[in-house]
């Protein structure tokens, strides 16, 4: 992942925040190297001061490179860091995961991205900062650079830049959320410097207009790479906005301290501020005792929520990557989606033959619940593995739970969930599967317990509480609402703060609840109906979902089975349909849960992708806990 690459943090692209296009090293018209970089810093480092809150505490170092200059830089630090073939080796695993088209050359891609998108960069090793001749000529630009760049410098000097993102022993996700601070901070000072009506507009228009053009390298590299670099900048400065605006943290500072460990924290800020999502760790098998001689380990790591999302991207996006906006699209969109949005940990690992230059590799995943696990798995199932394989052979499936197949060169696949836990295998020796599989299943899983993270009052030493999020409606709240619906009141509305959702009363007299978001057509409800025996539950299930395949069109079901809900017996349906009304596709929810006599459903209908339902979902259960209270 970029997150290996220890240059590419202080390398990478600096952002135009008003226009949210790439500031690129191209060839500009330029007044040479003569510029007072000195001067121009020293003018505004007032500002920078002001804007992050702290002082400098000595000078820094200031320079001007030429291309030349960073390609010999770059050169030096790729081949220090990834020389003797590490750089090949690491190719050879992202093209078999599927994150690198086949046959990529990954160090010329890679050149090719830095040269054309870096404007300037800090290096704390040397602790300097330095910005490409190619751009000194328009003052705005130059200022916007010094100020991302001048940040990174005052960072350094308080919280040891190198030693956050360089952690020994740390895997790509977690780097990949360090980083998020360290650029996200950077970019949130240049937003607002260059937000403030300091700059000259028209300058900044023609920078911005000039560069949106320059993207060849852009559009040549894959989607991990380019995200790897600019989410970062993106979604890092929109955490940092999100959990510091909130009152989440006292200051910065706090996040340099005590920095989110994951991409899913970075872009679920909720997972970090409240009660802190800890990802699972995974103990990966001894693989190589099945494997035998021959086979050497190419790379073991983390893939996130991060490289998830952008796996299941680059096999749903047009491969052309000849369409500007769609490339736009794909960079400024949604950071992830329905597939890797319930991501709670994974591993992954792969090795190489070296006399037939095969690779394999094994991918184990936990995620938030059995449901997602179902969505990842079929959405492997159709997006990812359909597309790589012409012709695989179905050796084994049963739905939503296993696939064997082989494929050209007797290649062995294994796809399989087991409760919110799953395995990819590609690549095995196909009279090796099976044994590889019972083995990729005595991995050792830590999933620890959630963390309350707390807060640092103000660097005086003392610990207090974090503030509760008011968009989430408090206990009291819920059961507020819960007793309103209880007494059957004639008309009740009751909005939640900072969601756009409105729990509403509805006519129909079995209906306690209801929950809808106008705007995007969202609707929650939960439905109490008398219960006559267990057989009901199923029955009920089995109705339901023909009433919908008969309204809905190609309905595809991601999950329908028995669980339990709150300890009670239940069965959970998911699915997704062609909605004839609204003219989209949504996607449905709906459990059914026995409580005594009496028998609820509970459904939410959203949308497709709408992450809001997630949440409504969650108020609902609350809800249903709450009417359940004696």
């Amino acid at each position: 992942m970029m997150n290996r690459f220890r240059i590419g943090w202080r390398l990478a692209a600096c952002l135009l925040g008003l226009s949210s296009a790439f500031v690129s090293a191209q060839e500009t018209p330029s007044g040479g190297s003569s510029v007072d970089l000195s001067a121009l810093a020293d003018e505004l480092q007032s500002t920078v001061e002001r804007l992050r809150g702290v002082e400098f505490k000595t000078d820094v170092r200031k320079g001007i490179k030429t291309k030349a200059e960073l390609i010999e830089f770059l050169e030096s630090q790729i081949e220090k860091e990834y020389g003797g073939g590490k750089l090949e080796r690491l190719s050879r695993f992202y093209q078999k995961v599927g994150l690198f088209p086949v046959g990529i050359d990954f160090k010329k891609i890679l050149m090719n991205l830095l040269e054309e998108q870096v404007g300037g960069f800090y290096d704390p090793e040397t602790e300097a900062l330095y910005l490409m001749k190619e751009f000194i000529g328009s003052e705005s630009v130059m200022k916007i650079l010094l100020v991302h760049e001048m940040t990174h410098a005052l960072d350094d000097q308080y919280h040891d830049l190198a030693g956050m993102i360089q952690l020994e022993g740390a895997n790509d996700d977690v780097l990949f959320a360090r980083g998020s601070i360290v650029e996200g901070n950077a970019t949130w000072v240049m937003n607002q410097y260059t937000l403030s009506g300091a700059l000259d507009p028209a300058d900044l228009l023609a920078a911005a207009q000039s560069e949106m053009v320059k993207m060849d390298a852009v559009a040549a590299a894959p989607l991990f790479l380019v995200r790897g670099l600019m989410d970062r900048y993106t979604h890092g400065e929109r955490f940092i906005r999100e959990v510091v605006a909130k009152g989440d943290v006292e200051s910065v500072e706090e996040l340099f301290e005590n920095p989110p460990l994951s991409s899913e924290q970075v872009y679920h800020p909720a997972k970090y501020a409240r009660e802190r999502d800890l990802p699972v760790t995974i103990e990966l098998a001894d693989f190589q005792a099945v494997l035998g001689e021959g086979w050497t380990r190419l790379e073991e790591n983390t893939m996130g929520e991060f490289g998830t999302a952008v796996l299941f991207q680059e096999f749903s996006r047009n491969r052309s990557r000849t369409d500007p906006s769609a490339l736009m699209a794909a960079l400024t969109g949604s950071p992830t989606n329905l597939y890797a949005a319930g991501w709670d940990g994974d591993r992954i690992i792969a090795f190489h033959h070296e006399a037939t230059d095969k690779v394999v590799f094994f991918w184990l995943g936990v995620w938030d619940s059995e449901d997602d696990a179902a969505e990842f798995f079929r959405g492997y199932r159709r997006k990812i593995f359909s597309k790589k394989y012409e012709s695989p052979e179905i050796v084994q499936e049963i739905e939503n739970g296993f696939l064997l197949a082989t494929a050209a060169g007797g290649e062995g696949i294994v796809m399989e969930k087991r409760g919110t836990r799953t395995l990819i295998a590609e690549g095995m020796p196909f009279e090796l599967a099976g044994k590889l599989r019972q083995k990729a299943w005595e991995s050792r899983f830590d999933e620890g317990e959630p963390v309350v993270r707390q807060k640092v009052d103000g660097g005086s030493g003392r610990i207090a509480a974090a503030p509760v999020d008011d968009a989430t409606p408090t206990p009291e709240a819920m059961l507020d609402t819960a007793n309103q619906f209880r007494d059957e009141a004639s008309s009740f509305e009751f909005s939640l703060p900072g969601t756009g959702w409105e729990f509403v009363t509805l006519p129909e007299p079995q209906v306690k609840v209801c929950a809808q978001r106008s705007d995007v057509g969202v609707r929650a409800t939960v439905i109490v109906v008398p219960l006559e025996g267990q057989a009901n539950l199923q029955a009920t299930s089995q109705h339901t979902l023909a009433t919908l395949q008969s309204k809905l069109g190609d309905v595809q079901v991601i999950s329908h089975a028995e669980t339990t809900f709150v300890d009670l017996p239940a069965r959970r349906l998911i699915l997704t349909a062609n909605d004839p009304e609204a003219e989209t596709r949504v996607q449905v929810r709906t459990t059914f849960v026995q409580s005594g006599s009496r028998f609820y459903t509970l459904t939410i209908r959203a949308p497709f992708g709408d992450e809001a339902a997630k949440t409504i979902g969650e108020a609902i259960e609350n809800t249903f806990r709450l009417l359940e209270k004696p």
